[in-house]
């Protein structure tokens, strides 16, 4: 049997942005036609839909314009819709928190927006039944289109396949096979950078990864010396390693 007049179900035709939604409504509008606005069918095929999705979006034409209004292009470009919050309060209290944040180019990572969003939520009277958990936190950054970046990148790692590396580990391997594990001790220094903020941060809706890396890092920082026996029986005080006798960030 044919199926190629069967019903289409809902959700499998073409879905359109917000944008495009805008824009046919502008197509209809008397301001800009007068008394000659386009056929529905004409307005279907340019943007190759039914006629009853375009008949459908002139009945919902006041509650689409609310929707869309104030919203930022990235989520008007989104053919995908999230369901509304249950919470709509909040997530305007914690958005406007957010773009204010971001203004003044502070990092705001994960967890703060989940403090910040349980603070909010416990500000209300009576309290809200709100729990901050990453999914909340996750639908929230998909309908505001929030986005989330690293704001400082990792210097690379070494390269463990390098056949000179592993010639040199399994010589110095050898030598240390001959002492005890009590003998062989392992140190490390690590940088203690004391005044860095966090590196992830979540982005507002009209920024992107490059334009958010324009706050300058702080560099003060200490060297931390580790240093152990292999068996663990003989753990080194940590030695701090830094250009002031009594630096700053140590004094009590």
């Amino acid at each position: 049997m044919s199926t190629l007049n069967a019903p289409r179900k809902r959700g499998e035709g073409k879905r359109l942005t917000d944008t495009k939604r805008l824009q046919i409504l502008v197509l209809f509008s008397a301001l800009v036609f007068g008394n000659t606005a386009p056929s529905n069918r004409r307005v279907a095929k340019q943007y190759g839909v039914s006629e009853s999705v375009i008949r459908a979006l002139r009945l919902k034409e006041a509650k689409i314009i609310e929707r869309t209004n104030g919203k930022a292009k990235a989520q008007l470009d989104r053919t995908r819709r999230y369901a509304t919050s249950a919470f709509p309060k909040l997530e305007t209290q914690l958005h406007a928190w957010l773009i204010n944040m971001r203004r003044q180019k502070l990092s705001i990572p994960p967890n703060v927006v989940r403090h910040e969003a349980k603070s909010i939520a416990n500000s209300f009277d009576p309290p809200l039944q709100f729990e901050a958990s990453l999914g909340c936190l996750e639908n929230y950054r998909r309908r505001s289109s929030v986005g989330i970046t690293i704001l400082h990148g990792e210097g690379g790692e070494v390269d463990k396949e390098d056949p000179e590396l592993l010639a040199g580990l399994a010589v110095l391997s050898n030598i240390v096979a001959t002492y005890p594990e009590h003998c062989v001790y392992n140190m490390d220094e690590t940088e203690l950078f004391y005044r860095t903020l966090p590196r992830k941060t979540l982005l507002a809706p009209d920024e992107s990864p490059v334009s958010a890396r324009g706050r300058k890092v702080p560099k003060d920082h200490v060297s931390l010396i580790l240093c152990a026996n292999s068996d663990g029986t003989h753990k080194i005080p940590i030695t701090l390693v830094g250009k002031a006798n009594e630096p700053l960030c140590v004094r009590g």
